[in-house]
């Protein structure tokens, strides 16, 4: 029988296809290898990662591509207050970046591309306040110190609104 999984965290991502009988003691030495290149590029795991299997008759659970930027992602949602463009941003790193979690530094970053939308001297100054507020709210889950993951009910929302399946 065929055997398949991937594990993919953050950017780094390995697949495997082939024999059932690979040794799962392999695996899990893959599993640490991938966790381990990840936090020495600076990037913490908690939470972000993510393995997929499967054998030959189960159905592959591939995240859909969107072409959408982080103002596109505020403007179809209709967002109009400072802690929405962040949340925007965290959209865009999950549904289009595939990160299914992040630092401050990348919502914050994620942010600014939206240029018409972002405004220096309000949104950088307050980007803590922001995401902080969208913590309280519900809106993101804090996985880990300063590591963040929009929280299901959210990303359901999100998904409904933006039309993702």
């Amino acid at each position: 029988m065929a055997f398949r999984f991937r594990v993919k965290l953050g950017s780094v991502e390995v697949e495997y296809e082939g024999d059932q009988e690979f040794d799962k003691k392999k695996i899990l030495g893959l599993v640490e290898d991938v966790v381990h290149i990840y936090e020495s590029s600076g990037k913490k795991s908690g939470g972000g990662l993510a393995v997929a299997q499967e054998g030959t008759g189960g159905e592959t659970n591939k995240r859909t591509s969107i072409q959408l930027t982080t103002g596109n992602i505020a403007k179809k949602l209709g967002l109009g207050k400072g802690k929405d463009l962040f949340l925007a941003a965290c959209a865009y790193l999950d549904f289009v970046a595939h990160e299914e979690s992040f630092n401050k530094d990348a919502i914050v970053s994620q942010a600014r591309t939206a240029t018409s939308l972002f405004k220096a001297s309000s949104h950088a100054k307050n980007s803590g306040a922001y995401i902080e507020k969208l913590v309280d709210g519900n809106k993101l889950n804090e996985i880990a110190k300063d590591t963040y993951a929009i929280s299901d009910e959210t990303k359901a929302e999100l998904k409904a609104k933006l039309g993702i399946s």
